[in-house]
C-alpha cells in the first residue's frame, strides 16, 4: 500500500510539472492576429476637414460674393453624385427644406465679405446645415435692402466633392413687404478665384 501511495505521488508530481511546462510554451507567432485599431471601430475614419468657399448669393436680380466654409461627413462624401444647380431643383422643388444626400452637411458665412461693388452684412452666427437630408439654418444675409433669411431655408444640395463646387441652395429674401426667393451657389475659394466671377444671374466659371 505504501509502495502504491509513493508511486502515484511521484506520477501527481510529473504530470503537474508537464502541465505547467506546456502553458507556458509560447504560442505559434503565426496564430497570432495584428491588433486592430479600436479608434477606426468605434468612430470610424474622420470627417474631411472644412473647405475654404465662395458663395454667390442672389436675390431681386442682385448678386454678391460671401467667404464660407463648406463640410461633409464621410456619408455625403462617399456619394460620388454631383448635382447641378438646374438638377437640383428638378429633383427638389421649393417646400419643407431638403436635402438631396444622407449625412451631414455645414455651410458656415464669414461675418466680413469680401470688398465688392455692394455692401454685404452677415450675421455672426450664419450658417445652413443639412441632418440627415433636412435643411435648416439661422442668420441673415443683408445686402442692397435685400434681407436672406437662412432659417428659411427650402433647398441645400449637400454635395459631397467640394474641389470645385460645392453646393447650392434656396432661401427666403425680403424688402418690405416684398419676399423673393434667394439663391447661393457654394464653389471652393481657389477654385473661384481662378476660373468664376459674378455675373448678372449669379456665378459664371468658364475662365476669366
Amino acid at each position: 500500500m505504501k509502495r502504491f501511495s509513493l508511486f502515484s505521488l511521484v506520477a501527481l508530481v510529473f504530470a503537474v510539472v508537464y502541465a505547467c511546462s506546456e502553458s507556458t510554451t509560447p504560442p505559434d507567432s503565426s496564430s497570432l492576429m495584428a491588433p486592430k485599431d479600436p479608434s477606426r471601430n468605434v468612430f470610424g475614419d474622420p470627417p474631411p476637414p472644412p473647405v475654404e468657399t465662395a458663395v454667390v448669393v442672389c436675390a431681386g436680380g442682385t448678386c454678391v460674393e460671401v467667404d464660407g466654409s463648406y463640410m461633409a461627413n464621410a456619408a455625403v462624401a462617399s456619394n460620388g453624385r454631383r448635382a447641378t444647380f438646374a438638377a437640383t431643383f428638378a429633383a427638389n422643388p421649393a417646400g419643407e427644406g431638403v436635402c438631396p444626400l444622407p449625412g451631414t452637411a455645414w455651410l458656415r458665412f464669414s461675418k466680413n465679405a469680401p470688398p465688392q461693388t455692394f455692401d454685404v452684412t452677415t450675421s455672426a452666427n450664419g450658417r445652413i446645415k443639412c441632418s440627415p437630408q433636412i435643411a435648416s439654418g439661422r442668420g441673415t444675409i443683408e445686402f442692397e435692402g435685400w434681407v436672406v433669411h437662412l432659417d428659411q431655408v427650402l433647398n441645400f444640395n449637400n454635395v459631397g466633392d467640394c474641389s470645385t463646387f460645392c453646393g447650392n441652395f434656396t432661401a427666403t429674401a425680403t424688402m418690405g413687404d416684398e419676399t423673393v426667393p434667394a439663391t447661393g451657389e457654394i464653389f471652393n475659394r481657389a477654385f473661384f478665384d481662378e476660373f468664376c466671377s459674378i455675373s448678372e444671374g449669379g456665378a459664371f466659371c468658364g475662365g476669366k
